[in-house]
């Protein structure tokens, strides 16, 4: 049927056409970009409102009761990676320390609560520093007297160690 119109209409039919179309995608476009801004805001939005909700959770478990035991529970297990840190000798394996050293200690310690261990590696033989807690002199006394009688050798303990009667803090050093 185009082909029957004069030229003259047939350019206006195809600038009209044309323009429609621009028309149409223009507002196509327009409520398209409107829609994705909708929907970045409505995103925008939830996850704000979800970060801010995370940050009051971990606010309240940092306040309760559980979070300071686990506190406690990571205190504990930096000490113990500090001790296993400084047992890492290339020259011996951890079990070699543990059984030459640290089972005997157990074996000797009533009255006596162990609180850290630290072993240094020397040439002629390790040195052994204990930190720890003691019910009485007493007790303090046996545990070094034991010490000497589990073949550890030059047991010292600072005086100031015996200013307590009870519930005594004491460190000592000795070598294997």
């Amino acid at each position: 049927m185009i082909n029957l119109l004069p030229i003259q209409k047939k350019k206006e039919l195809r600038t009209s056409y044309r323009m429609n179309l621009a028309m149409t995608a223009s507002v196509l476009a327009f409520f398209l970009g409107a829609f994705s801004a909708l929907v970045a805001g409505i995103v925008y939005w939830g996850y704000t409102a979800e970060h801010g909700i995370i940050e009051e959770w971990v606010s309240l478990a940092k306040e309760s009761e559980e979070a300071a035991y686990v506190e406690e529970i990571r205190e504990e297990l930096a000490e113990t990676n500090a001790m296993v840190a400084l047992l890492s000798h290339a020259h011996e394996s951890h079990s070699l320390v543990y059984e030459r050293i640290f089972l005997r200690i157990a074996g000797v310690r009533t009255g006596v609560v162990l609180r850290g261990i630290v072993y240094e590696d020397e040439e002629e033989g390790g040195v052994v520093h204990v930190r720890g807690v003691a019910d009485t002199r007493e007790d303090l006394v046996e545990f070094a007297h034991a010490l000497e009688g589990e073949g550890f050798s030059d047991v010292d303990i600072p005086v100031g160690s015996f200013i307590s009667e009870r519930d005594i803090d004491f460190s000592l050093t000795f070598r294997e």
